[in-house]
């Protein structure tokens, strides 16, 4: 469901740093993400699946839609997708953090940019907090989602604040 108005929507996404929209796709492409999620999870035998745009056409071909393309600038680069399978039996804790790196196709030194990462064997990188405040993160839940099988928490108006250190006092 969008908001009123493209300013009523910026604005909120300004302020808060995340917006939640239900009823983004029809149940139609819902069952085509699950069905393609699902033989992802299993081909990989594991419920987290980096690059899955790369590995369906299926995928590609739904976050290339017009659902989605409702919520990106015109010019907008798909940089990273991501499937966390995440069960009430295979389920994992994810500490409070701050995504602050970005995959790219080889380590060229940069200034500004680093430390380096491989994750599942990609190449990944710190970017300069200017490259970070122009990123969009949207997440798709194709299953019902709590607290038990991976919702998110997100700290209101965080996109603020830079890259933030991590305070023992913070509890989630």
């Amino acid at each position: 469901m969008m908001p009123s108005s493209w300013l009523g929507m910026i604005e909120a996404f300004e302020s808060e740093g995340f917006e939640i929209y239900k009823g983004v796709f029809n149940p139609d492409e819902i069952d085509k993400f699950r069905v393609i999620s699902d033989a992802l999870a299993a081909e990989e035998k594991k419920a987290c699946v980096r690059g899955i745009a790369a590995k369906s056409a299926g995928i590609l071909e739904l976050a290339e839609s017009n659902a989605l393309r409702q919520f990106l600038p015109a010019d907008y680069l798909l940089v990273r997708s991501i499937l966390f399978d995440k069960t009430p039996e295979e389920n994992w804790p994810v500490p409070w953090h701050q995504d602050l790196s970005i995959a790219v196709r080889e380590k060229k030194e940069v200034e500004g940019y680093g430390p380096w990462s491989v994750k599942d064997r990609v190449v990944h990188v710190q970017p300069t907090s200017e490259v970070l405040q122009q990123m969009l993160t949207l997440r798709v839940h194709i299953d019902p989602t709590s607290e038990s099988n991976g919702a998110l928490r997100v700290i209101r108006s965080s996109n603020k604040s830079g890259k933030m250190k991590r305070h023992p006092w913070l509890k989630l």
